[in-house]
């Protein structure tokens, strides 16, 4: 009886460590699904400007620079709990490679995502 009431206990318990282990995967997959989204935005964000810039007649790259750690805002204006680091980096004068990295922090770590792409002046 003792013997059966062990490996009970030791099934119960563990099946709540593999349900709880299931539920924080589950959570930090979804935080990071949410930053690819914001950094892919982002990313959206800037070609917006460059095309911009060409209907206005300017130069393809003006207005396009580096951002220092912002916090960003869900779409309803709420804050959320990442921000955002923009690098741009000039490889030649018809290039540029843009760098979005957002971080969050979640159950007591930093966690991050990057995205790299580049920039072309295809137009001209």
């Amino acid at each position: 009886m003792i013997l059966a009431v062990f490996i009970l206990t030791i099934a119960v318990f563990s099946s709540y460590s593999l349900i709880q282990q299931t539920l924080i995967g589950t959570s930090l997959n979804q935080s990071k699904l949410v930053a690819y989204y914001f950094a892919q935005q982002e990313l959206e964000n800037i070609k917006n400007v460059r095309d911009t810039n060409w209907l206005q007649g300017s130069a393809w790259n003006q207005n396009i620079s580096s951002i220092s750690w912002t916090p960003l805002n869900f779409s309803d204006g709420s804050q959320s709990i990442f921000q955002k680091s923009i690098t741009v980096s000039e490889i030649s004068s018809d290039c540029l490679e843009i760098e979005v990295v957002i971080k969050w922090s979640e159950r007591g770590r930093e966690q991050s995502v990057e995205v790299i792409n580049q920039l072309y002046n295809w137009y001209e």
